[in-house]
């Protein structure tokens, strides 16, 4: 049966509208908070975290889900390092209805303070979206049109390859040569919040008609210094879906992040 929770039949923008709503209140009840957290920052090259969330999702479902992420960094002076793995599970009762894995790896060569050469290599597992699995590597090229404490914002350009098989059995599995457009935006609301917008843009060379577009908007808002609330929107979509799936999928998403 359809979950009736009156959230979902709230336009999208009503949604956004309500999650920026509490996240205000969230800033709010943290200010004071941070001020009082006299923790040792972590200087050194290695950091990680998690993510632990709850998503309420349309689009190829509308259960609630649940989820979390794990990510780890190397920072030296010319390489950047971020390894990051996630996991996602929907479930109406004890019965599986839909789950994501997720891995990544990117590094990236600095060659000026705003330019970088580097290379990205993912891995999916969806049947959200219908694909068993999905393989996808490409280098590119990054650079920083503004890059201030208080905000950046960064383009990228990619040429690589990308690789999926699908659950249906009658469809054939596909291997192609992609490009990639990217572009992040992060902005500095107060002391402890921040905004960020990502998205990328995966253009196949030879079947053009079946890009694709990812787009994740979040703000995240400091607790204490290891402990964040993170609110996030993510949109995905394929301009030629799977069989029998839909074209998008949303995913508004409230989590607790830690900071190591």
């Amino acid at each position: 049966m359809k979950n009736q929770n009156c959230f979902y039949t709230l336009p999208r923008s009503l949604k956004i509208l309500g999650v920026l709503s509490v996240l205000s209140i969230a800033l709010l009840h943290s200010l004071p908070t941070l001020a009082d957290d006299s923790a040792t920052t972590n200087t050194g090259p290695f950091s990680g975290g998690a993510e632990a969330n709850l998503n309420l999702t349309t689009g190829n479902t509308d259960i609630k889900t649940y989820g979390a992420s794990l990510f780890a960094d190397y920072r030296a002076e010319v390489l950047t390092t971020r390894a990051k793995a996630n996991f996602m599970q929907n479930k109406t009762g004890d019965v599986e209805r839909a789950k994501r894995l997720g891995a990544s790896i990117r590094t990236g060569l600095n060659i000026t303070q705003n330019v970088d050469f580097f290379a990205l290599g993912t891995f999916m597992h969806d049947n959200f979206t219908g694909v068993d699995r999905q393989w996808m590597v490409t280098p590119g090229l990054g650079i920083y049109a503004v890059n201030t404490p208080e905000a950046s914002i960064r383009f990228e350009f990619g040429m690589g390859w990308m690789s999926e098989k699908y659950y249906s059995t009658f469809l054939a599995d596909r291997s192609f040569t992609v490009a990639t457009g990217g572009l992040g935006i992060r902005l500095k609301l107060s002391d402890v919040a921040d905004f960020t917008d990502d998205a990328i843009y995966i253009y196949p060379i030879k079947e053009t008609d079946d890009w694709r577009i990812n787009n994740v908007a979040a703000v995240t808002s400091a607790i204490t210094q290891h402990v964040a609330l993170k609110l996030s929107y993510t949109v995905e979509h394929r301009n030629i879906p799977v069989f029998l799936r839909n074209k998008d999928d949303t995913f508004t998403t409230a989590s607790i992040v830690v900071k190591l």
